[in-house]
This record gives structure tokens, C-alpha cells and sequence, in this order.
């Protein structure tokens, strides 16, 4: 495939930028960041064994499973993989559902659910730097915010918060971040707030039933188009499903075999958000 030039992408590729969380190309080099190609979808790159085996077996068997219906609800189209030359290295890629698409002022916020993010088959040492990352987040909620995009309305401006900052989030100042996501000093926070928690109630019902599979280290991921809310009354309830308003579950490399076995993990990550989210609705 030809490239743009030395260290470039391949034609029809540009790095996806709206991405807020996880691996990531800042000098369009690495091999870890989301893709977007010509088409409008997004590539997420496999690079590590057996880690994305296991996230194509999950796409694979949720298109399948009758028992996994209502969490397709909230799962970014599957399109199958692909395998790219980039760099002179062949890449296999998941080709997923630009979720993000159409949105014109696109809020995003990565939230990582489960206060334990390593699966109970990872080594030592990678059960101890994850026990080391977020940890007061972790603890104190069970899950942790790596990283979020929010347009302000009172500035008119993006604001882009990554993984260093949310390392640094504590248990009182994780609050604050949810709210400044919210754009909680718009007046339309109680509205937006209300609409997300149907989404996360609704997710939680299912949680709790589940016994198929245990999630590691999965991501909710939170998005609404700030350009939409100056179209709504400050005071009204959120009474139906929004096209602009979205929650989707991500990352499924760390998914495992349930057993029979409630997801306890994620469980009490969900429950605790719920809770929080309702305590600034």
C-alpha cells in the first residue's frame, strides 16, 4: 500500500482522533493507536498475543449468543478484521463502527469499570502495575477515568484530559471531573446526567443476571454532541432514547470465561458509577 511519505500512514489512513484513552500514535509512528480509514470506520490494531485473539472470539461469539443480546445494544459494530502494511510490518486490525460519527461537537469520556483490571491468568508483575495504576480511583469507586474529551459551552473551547491526568484523580476530585464532563456550570447537566443513567441502569439489570462472561479491564464509553443541548429546555427530562446521546462498552482483550460466576468485579464498579452519577444528577 502506498504511503504518504517517510514514517507517514498509508493512503486512505489517518490516526482517529477522538481517541481518549488507551494505546495511542503521537507522532503517527507507533503501531498502538485507533485508525480511521477512507470508509469511516475505525481500525484498532492487534498487536499483542494472545490478547487480540480474545477480543475477535468475543466479537465473534456476541454476534452469535442469544444470551449476550442486550449487551450487543451497547457494542460497536463488528465488521470483521483486516490486515494492513504499515511501516513494513503487517498489522491485523478489528474494523468497528466509528461511534463518534456524525457527532459535531463530540464529548467522550473513557471510563474504566472494575477496581481489579488484570484477568486472574495475568503474571505477577502485570497484576503489579496494574494494582499501581489509579489506584485511589480504584479503591475508592471501583473504576477510574483514563481519560475524557469535552467541548465547554462557556468557553466555546475543547478540552482534552489524558491518562496522566487521570492517574492523578482522587476520590474527591474524580466527582468534579464527571461534572466538568457534563458541562455541569451549563445548566444542562441534570438533563444529560438523567439520559446516561438510563443507559447505565439498564446495563447494571443485565450485569447482575449475567453468568456468561467476566470483564477486565473493559471500558464504558460515554459520548453526547455538545452542539445539540442549546436545542433542549434546561428543565426537561430525558424521556426516550437521543441519537447524540450514546453509551458503549469497549475493550474486550482481558474477557473471560465466566464459569457460572456473577461478575462481581464489574458488578460493584457499575453499582458504585450509578450511585455517583446520581449523586450529582
Amino acid at each position: 500500500m502506498e504511503e504518504n511519505g517517510p514514517n507517514s500512514l498509508p493512503f486512505g489512513l489517518t490516526k482517529f482522533d477522538n481517541q481518549v484513552a488507551g494505546h495511542s500514535s503521537k507522532d503517527g509512528k507507533s503501531l498502538s493507536g485507533l485508525l480511521k480509514n477512507v470508509d469511516g470506520f475505525v481500525l484498532k490494531p492487534l498487536t499483542k498475543f494472545p490478547a487480540g485473539d480474545n477480543e475477535i472470539k468475543f466479537y465473534e461469539d456476541l454476534k452469535l449468543r442469544d444470551d449476550l443480546g442486550l449487551l450487543r445494544e451497547f457494542v460497536p459494530e463488528y465488521f470483521g478484521t483486516l490486515v494492513l502494511q504499515i511501516h513494513e510490518t503487517d498489522v491485523k486490525f478489528l474494523k468497528l463502527q466509528d461511534v463518534t460519527g456524525g457527532l459535531k461537537k463530540p464529548c467522550i469520556m473513557d471510563i474504566k469499570i472494575g477496581a481489579q483490571t488484570w484477568e486472574p491468568s495475568a503474571p505477577y508483575y502485570k497484576r503489579e502495575a496494574e494494582e499501581k495504576k489509579y489506584s485511589a480511583t480504584k479503591r475508592a469507586y471501583g473504576f477510574c477515568i483514563p481519560g475524557y474529551q469535552v467541548y465547554e459551552l462557556c468557553s466555546g473551547k475543547f478540552k482534552k484530559v489524558g491518562k496522566e491526568v487521570g492517574k492523578l484523580l482522587t476520590k474527591e476530585t474524580l466527582p468534579q471531573a464527571l461534572k466538568e464532563f457534563f458541562n455541569y456550570n451549563s445548566g444542562y447537566s441534570t438533563f444529560l446526567v438523567g439520559c446516561f443513567l438510563q443507559h447505565v441502569i439498564k446495563l447494571l439489570s443485565w450485569w447482575e443476571k449475567q453468568t456468561v462472561y467476566h470483564f477486565y479491564s473493559s471500558s464504558l464509553l460515554f459520548l453526547y454532541d455538545a452542539s445539540m443541548l442549546k436545542e433542549i429546555n434546561r428543565n426537561e427530562v430525558c424521556e426516550s432514547t437521543l441519537p447524540w446521546i450514546k453509551l458503549y462498552c469497549i475493550d474486550f482483550a482481558h474477557v473471560v470465561p465466566a464459569n457460572n460466576i456473577l461478575d462481581f468485579n464489574y458488578i460493584s464498579g457499575l453499582t458504585k458509577l450509578v450511585d455517583l452519577l446520581k449523586s450529582i444528577h
